[in-house]
Order: structure tokens, then sequence, then C-alpha cells
């Protein structure tokens, strides 16, 4: 529905506007599909480019300073496209990923260890939809604001940065 599809687009809006200070200056590689939100990118960026598609040309893809790949993947598809990601990666370079389906304490382990095998430096964040405004009067402020309906997919997601040189303040 355009709800969900306005929702998908406001999720990744947030997800580029995270990681913009790491790509400040740098060279970045952005392995998303293009749209709206490269901009934030590009916007501060020294350059950014895609990765390239198709045959195996025996050749390294140019190496930037960061990496990005924020369409979630499932944390069983991490160790496949990782060593992909790490090819576009520059030494000492910062690798932002999200990954869906981390809300079980086993997946999201999982995804700390594959992570922790390739680089010396990780930080998750767990993303979680809200919007809106609420108005409660003065004694209710301190109340716990329970979601009126559930967020789906997207409300299961982490973004994860990672690098083998010590990450920048977040």
């Amino acid at each position: 529905t355009a709800a969900e599809v306005d929702w998908l687009t406001l999720a990744t809006m947030r997800r580029y506007r995270f990681v913009r200070p790491f790509c400040q200056g740098r060279t970045v590689t952005d392995g998303g599909q293009p749209g709206p939100w490269r901009g934030l990118i590009t916007a501060v960026a020294s350059s950014v480019a895609e990765p390239v598609g198709g045959e195996p040309t025996g050749r390294m893809p140019p190496q930037s300073e960061v990496v990005l790949h924020l369409e979630p993947i499932p944390p069983e598809q991490l160790v496949r496209v990782l060593p992909i990601l790490m090819n576009y990666l520059a030494p000492g370079g910062i690798l932002a990923v999200a990954i869906a389906g981390t809300t079980h304490s086993d997946a999201a382990e999982r995804v700390r260890q594959d992570l922790a095998k390739p680089f010396k430096h990780a930080a998750c964040f767990r993303e979680r939809p809200i919007a809106g405004s609420i108005i409660l009067d003065e004694r209710f402020a301190q109340s716990r604001v329970v979601p009126l309906h559930d967020a789906g997919p997207a409300g299961d997601l982490s973004l994860c940065i990672c690098s083998n040189a010590p990450l920048p303040s977040i």
C-alpha cells in the first residue's frame, strides 16, 4: 500500500541520515538502490560509486573509505554478502550494513559473531519505527507510551557499523 511504501522510504532515509556523518569528505560505495536518500550522502562525500555488477573480471573493484548496504538483508545472508562488501572496503574503512530479523537474541548474537570475524570494532543499533506526536497531561508525561499498532518487518532491524580502525564517535 502507499502507506507502507512511504514508511519504507522514511526508514531508508533515516538510515542514510544516520550514516551521513561517517561519509563526510570520504569516498563511498553505496550498494543500495538509487533514490532520493542517496542525495544525503552525495552532498557530503568526496565521491559516491555503485558496486560493479556482472561477471567477475579478475580485478579488484575500486576501494572506498565507506561502504553502505542499507537495504536490510536477513542474518543468514550476511555471511555470503560480507566478503563481497569487504572487497569494496579500503583498509581501515567503515562498513554500514542493515540486518533484518534480529529481534531474537540468537539471530542478533549470530550477526555479532559474523561481524567479529573480519572486524575488530563493531557497533549495532536497533531501528525502532515511531512516528507522530502525542500531547499528554503533565501528570502522565513520565508514563510509558505503548504503540497502537505493530510496526511490521521494518521494526525488526539492526544497523551495524564496523571497521578494523576505531569507530568514530556515534
